[in-house]
């Protein structure tokens, strides 16, 4: 599963991945967005190796992805939250720091996931409008 830290510029997204993945962000990457596998900790995993004594160990892992943060001023979120919609998951990074409203954070934030989503269908309605302005050729009104 692929699961995306969202947030706003500077939130702490980043600092969460490599705290989470172990891999430091890539500065080169930040406009795209960088994933990593996490390893998930499970305490059973030595004795059930000792049960069952296999020849390959799998540990459970997740990839996560540090996404762009997007901008408060919402000037290229438009890309920035396409990249959001390729993930199974969202984890919303909201900073809490000295005089930051963590909450009007969230707020905002699932504010413009809704803006976004509301583009993506008012674009598809004008799309459906013009295919249905567009007259029905006669073999397909007769299948009709």
């Amino acid at each position: 599963m692929k699961i995306g830290l969202v947030g706003y510029q500077g939130s702490g997204k980043s600092t969460l991945f490599e705290w989470l993945t172990g891999v430091a962000p890539d500065a080169a990457q930040a406009h795209a967005g960088q994933s990593a596998m996490a390893e998930i900790p499970d305490a059973r995993i030595a004795q059930l190796v000792d049960i069952y004594q296999p020849k390959k160990i799998t540990r459970a892992a997740i990839e996560l992805v540090d996404t762009p943060g997007l901008a408060r001023d919402h000037q290229g979120n438009a890309a920035r939250l396409a990249m959001l919609r390729e993930a199974g998951c969202l984890v919303l990074v909201a900073a809490a720091f000295d005089g930051s409203d963590a909450m009007a954070d969230v707020a905002s934030f699932d504010e413009d996931l809704m803006l976004a989503d509301m583009e993506i269908v008012g674009g598809r309605l004008e799309r459906v409008a013009q295919s249905l302005a567009k007259p029905i050729p006669k073999a397909e009104r007769d299948k009709l």
